[in-house]
């Protein structure tokens, strides 16, 4: 559902929520088209996949949208609830019909790739680096080992070398088995030897893993008896409960590496076969072609709604309002455009671009429009005083990631590096990486960004702005103003320049009659004390101004 509602507001512009539970008067969209637009979506699922770089996908990944189940069927809920599917009339996937347009669905064959991501060629490289490290750890480890150490210790660490050779063998024989399955040579005989060599690397490296967990086990369990008993000879309480949980952990490491063993051991006595497993199952190998079809249609030429509705989106981004007020409403329940033959030449330049952003963000801001001045003219202004015409540049709030940007960038502490892992919410205040890459979650979001209208995590489709004093104390109270307040004073020395250099650098203007006059008390005031103190407190005020977190 919330993939329909969102789906339909941020490219359609239109709201279908409320035909979910029954037709409405005067609505276009009665409640079968609710269910068509849902049976588009019907049988997609989320996975994720690697990136390049990372391991674990819990830290970093790549969502990625597939069809789950071809053959999911779509039903109308009575009264719009899930309990009561009318099951003897499956709706099928359908543009709504005030939308019109042609809508064709083909099933759509994957490339390998797309449904084995883990057969992308650097996830193979990644694979087999993490194996050789292993490998030289372990040789490493073997190599400092003394000549007269535990000889239950030595073997732990022989047993884990060889279970990392055979592992890096058995994922060498499986990439030669994928490559002549992927070159389409899965029925011959080259293919058939490559999987029974996989196989038996496969169960040779089980069996030598559970050896080495079942030792290692053991070794550990011996030395949590030994701190056991020292621990109870000396009444010490602390390390007694520290033994009691080695010794336990121990013992469960040992029976689930016995259960290894005996399921090894198992596989080893069993008659070599092709059929070796894969890391990972299989994702389906065809699509159903529903969100293709839907997104043909999209960016149909004889469907200007969508671009009509990106380019209203991109339009607010420069100039505060959208041409069309409601951007995620462009039906009767939301505001008319207030120039909608500019915003029909948008959409018709937007199509004529290939559907480049960029190509409109260029063209807009060379626009004479938008490098307008913002400063009232007191004419225009009796005439206009809502520049409904676009005679001057409004000014607007910068969002709160701009703010936490801004601040590095004046000190010259922005990381403008390209791509790399998120950033925790915790390290916020400590990053200096840019925004676009902090981490954001329901519970997980920066409070800094937050106070300063931070986008919500579900939807965001027009930033509010608002005006509250916790903002200037968030603003005053930041690490990362003390640090650019700090860096500033350094590179802006206390020449006669200093006011207007300060001004320039952070507000991107000189100072007024009365700011020159009211910073000069100051400094004349503190002449005396600590010149670059001094200076960090101007700066303070200076980052604080209303000029440093406004685009005019």
């Amino acid at each position: 559902d919330d993939v329909v509602t969102h789906t339909s507001q941020a490219f359609l512009g239109v709201t279908m929520g409320c035909s979910k539970c029954h037709d409405h008067m005067y609505d276009p969209f009665p409640q079968t088209d609710y269910f068509s637009m849902r049976a588009i979506f019907e049988s997609y699922q989320v996975r994720t996949d690697r990136v390049p770089g990372e391991l674990d996908i819990m830290k970093a990944g790549l969502p990625r949208a597939y069809d789950a189940s071809i053959e999911a069927k779509t039903y109308l809920f009575e009264a719009g609830d899930e309990r009561y599917p009318v099951k003897d009339k499956p709706i099928p996937p359908a543009i709504p019909a005030a939308l019109g347009g042609e809508f064709q669905i083909e099933s759509v064959k994957l490339p390998v790739k797309a449904y084995r991501p883990w057969r992308r060629e650097f996830v193979r490289n990644e694979l087999l680096a993490v194996e050789s490290k292993l490998m030289a750890d372990a040789k490493e480890e073997l190599k400092k080992l003394a000549p007269d150490c535990d000889p239950k210790m030595r073997e732990t660490v022989e047993l884990k070398l060889e279970s990392e050779k055979l592992k890096h063998a058995a994922l060498l024989a499986e990439f030669e088995s994928e490559a002549l399955e992927d070159a389409g040579k899965k029925a011959s005989d080259e293919w058939k030897a490559a999987a029974e060599k996989t196989f038996d690397a496969q169960r040779k490296a089980a069996l030598a893993n559970a050896k080495w967990k079942l030792v290692s086990g053991e070794v550990s369990r011996a030395k949590a008896e030994k701190s056991m008993a020292d621990a109870k000879a000396k009444k010490d309480k602390a390390k007694t409960t520290a033994a009691t949980r080695a010794m336990n952990k121990a013992k469960a490491d040992i029976a689930a590496a016995k259960k290894l063993m005996a399921a090894a051991e198992k596989q080893m006595k069993a008659k070599v076969t092709t059929e070796f497993k894969p890391r990972q199952g299989n994702y389906p190998n065809r699509s159903s072609g529903r969100r293709t079809a839907f997104a043909t249609w999209l960016i149909d030429s004889k469907n200007p709604l969508t671009a009509r509705v990106a380019m209203n989106h991109i339009w607010m981004r420069h100039f505060e309002n959208g041409i069309v007020p409601t951007p995620n409403e462009f039906g009767g329940n939301g505001r008319e455009p207030t120039h909608p033959a500019l915003l029909d030449w948008l959409a018709a330049e937007f199509m004529e671009s290939g559907w480049s952003m960029k190509a409109m963000h260029k063209k807009i801001v060379l626009s004479a429009t938008f490098r307008q001045c913002g400063t009232p003219d007191e004419t225009n202004l009796a005439v206009d005083p809502d520049n409904h015409f676009l005679w001057r540049m409004p000014s607007r709030r910068m969002e709160g990631e701009i703010v936490r940007d801004n601040l590095l960038w004046v000190s010259g502490r922005l990381d403008e590096t390209f791509g790399g892992p998120d950033i925790p919410n915790t390290e916020a205040q400590k990053s200096v990486r840019r925004s676009i890459y902090l981490r954001h979650a329901h519970e997980k979001l920066v409070p800094f960004v937050q106070i300063f209208d931070g986008p919500k995590v579900t939807e965001c489709y027009v930033r509010h702005e608002s005006v509250q004093p916790h903002q200037a104390l968030a603003m005053h109270n930041s690490p990362l103003t003390k640090l650019a307040a700090e860096k500033l004073a350094d590179e802006l020395t206390g020449s006669e320049g200093f006011l207007e250099d300060a001004f320039l650098k952070i507000l991107g203007r000189m100072p007024n009659a009365e700011e020159r006059e009211a910073c000069g008390e100051f400094l004349k005031a503190n002449a005396e004390g600590d010149g670059k103190r001094i200076r960090e407190r101007l700066i303070t005020v200076l980052l604080n101004h209303n000029d440093f977190v406004t685009v005019r």
